[in-house]
């Protein structure tokens, strides 16, 4: 549903899946990742708190993907950048080869 309480949205923007069918959410306007476990309830958000260039920090997110071995990457379209961590929130700098994070 629509508002800002965990769980509901603003302008949702793409989801994916990692392996475990947890489904994470972009949300453009909330400026967050919120993660749901696979039958729906609410998990956690992924967020850099304040919008800004620093890690985790969004302006407008607007894509994600993870791969198999669990690495989220996440798509901001304004700041042009593609960030790479994992779920436990240890980010791999944007430099960094993603083989190594």
């Amino acid at each position: 549903t629509g508002g800002k309480q965990p769980g509901q949205f603003s302008r949702p923007k793409e989801l994916a899946a990692d392996a475990d069918g947890n489904i994470y959410v972009v949300d453009a306007s909330l400026v967050n990742v919120q993660v749901f476990d696979p039958d729906g309830a609410w998990l956690y958000a992924i967020s850099g708190g304040d919008a800004g260039v620093g890690a985790l920090q969004l302006v407008l997110p607007s894509g994600i993907d993870i791969d198999l071995d669990g690495r989220i990457y996440l798509v901001d379209q304004w700041l042009a950048r593609i960030d790479v961590f994992r779920p436990a929130r240890s980010r791999c700098s944007q430099h960094d080869d993603a083989s190594h994070c």
